[in-house]
């Protein structure tokens, strides 16, 4: 299982040039990594094209429940 899958971007509007990832697994307290962008522009292409890839993610693969059941996101 690719461990990268559960990072999702978060963007800050106080530093709109910086993202931040945080990773847990099991038994580990947890990791924050952050990229300093040259420019606005490209933090928020390069989120952007994190959030597209992840919605590819979950829709080609389903997204679960903690139950096993899988949940359909919408595009509307």
């Amino acid at each position: 299982m690719n461990q990268y899958k559960a990072f999702r971007a978060q963007s800050f509007p106080q530093c709109r040039k910086l993202l931040a990832f945080e990773h847990t697994e099991s038994g580990d307290d947890g990791v924050v990594i952050g990229l300093n962008f040259f420019s606005e522009y490209e933090a928020s292409e390069f989120k952007e094209h994190l959030d597209r890839r992840h919605a590819q993610e979950r829709k080609s693969n389903g997204t679960r429940q903690p139950g096993g059941i899988p949940v359909v996101m919408s595009s509307g």
